[in-house]
């Protein structure tokens, strides 16, 4: 010691230390398994999102549809109709069986007026109209889905 100087004490700072070729080497490999280890995290993270969008899809989907029937007080459901055709009027309807609510109406075809029904096809005929207005149903609820997102 000298009379000029006298030291007061030791502490540790961290301050920068250049590293030799084995520790950058060390280094250069745990940030290569950092990296891979990062990218299984972000491809797992995107499955778990795409996964957490559909559910949230699902849930706004029946939520819409719920908020939908509170709202109309009305909710679509597989109801019995029946098929008549009055000769006396000329007019053929399809008429809820549930609330005797005529649900269409059109003019009997010349087929029809005269008694000539082919039951079998006329049959058909109702079940395929019943198949497409339950396909566009679904379409309308589905395009309202769309439209909203």
């Amino acid at each position: 010691m000298t009379k000029d100087k006298k030291q007061l004490g030791k502490f540790f700072q961290e301050l920068p230390v250049k590293l030799k070729d084995g520790e950058l080497l060390e280094r250069a490999k745990k940030a290569g398994d950092i990296h891979q280890e990062l990218q299984r995290h972000i491809a797992e993270a995107d499955v778990v999102k795409r996964r957490l969008r559909q559910k949230e899809a699902e849930l706004t989907e029946a939520m819409d549809a719920l908020l939908d029937i509170l709202k109309t007080g009305e909710e679509r459901r597989e109801v019995e109709v029946e098929a008549w055709a009055n000769f006396r009027t000329g007019r053929f309807q399809e008429v809820r069986t549930d609330t005797l609510d005529v649900i269409s109406e059109r003019e009997l075809r010349p087929e029809e007026r005269q008694g000539e029904f082919d039951l079998e096809g006329w049959q058909e005929e109702l079940h395929q109209r019943a198949a497409r207005a339950r396909e566009e149903a679904a379409r309308a609820r589905a395009g309202d889905v769309g439209a909203e997102g």
